[in-house]
C-alpha cells in the first residue's frame, strides 16, 4: 500500500531512542490513510477539512507514546526561510519524530520543510491533483496521495 523502503533502513532516529520499526511505519501510515477518509466525510470545505485533519494528526501521536505539535516552528526550511510544519509528533525529550505536511496544492515550500525538519519519518499528505505531485521517493518523504470524495 506505501512505499517505505527508503526509510525503512534508518531504524533508529540519531537523535531519540525511539526505533521506528517498519510494523510501526506502516501502522502509522495505515492510521494516517484511516484518519484522512473519517475528516473527508465529517468536514466541508478546504480550511474546515485541513484543520479537522490536522489537528486529528496532533492527537492521534498519543496512541504511539508521542506527543503531536501542530504548527510547529523551523527556523530554516532550506531556503534561509522559516516555515511552520503541520504537524510534528515528538518523543519524550521533544525531539522530533514523525513530521507531517498537508496540502491539497503542489507546494514547495512544504517539501522544502519536511526536507530539512530532523525526523524520522516526513509524511506528505496530498489531496490536489495526482498529475501534480511531485516525486519525493529520492529526498525520503513518504506521500500518501488521496482525492477528497466528500468536499
Amino acid at each position: 500500500m506505501f512505499d517505505t523502503s527508503h526509510i525503512i533502513e534508518k531504524h533508529t532516529s540519531p537523535v531519540s531512542h525511539y526505533e521506528l520499526r517498519e510494523e510501526l511505519i506502516k501502522s502509522i501510515l495505515t492510521a494516517i490513510d484511516n484518519r484522512f477518509d473519517y475528516c473527508d466525510e465529517h468536514s466541508r470545505g478546504i480550511e474546515k477539512f485541513h484543520s479537522f485533519l490536522q489537528i486529528t494528526l496532533k492527537h492521534m501521536a498519543k496512541s504511539y507514546g508521542m506527543t503531536g505539535i501542530s504548527e510547529y516552528w523551523l527556523s530554516d526550511r532550506g531556503d534561509g526561510r522559516w516555515g511552520l510544519i503541520d504537524v510534528v509528533w515528538v518523543d519524550a525529550s521533544k525531539n522530533p519524530i514523525v513530521a507531517i505536511e498537508i496540502d491539497n496544492n503542489n507546494n514547495k515550500s512544504a517539501i522544502f520543510k519536511l526536507m530539512f525538519v530532523d525526523a524520522d519519518l516526513k509524511i506528505w499528505v496530498y489531496y490536489g491533483k495526482p498529475h501534480r505531485m511531485r516525486k519525493l521517493h529520492s529526498k525520503n518523504i513518504v506521500v500518501i496521495s488521496k482525492r477528497r470524495v466528500y468536499s
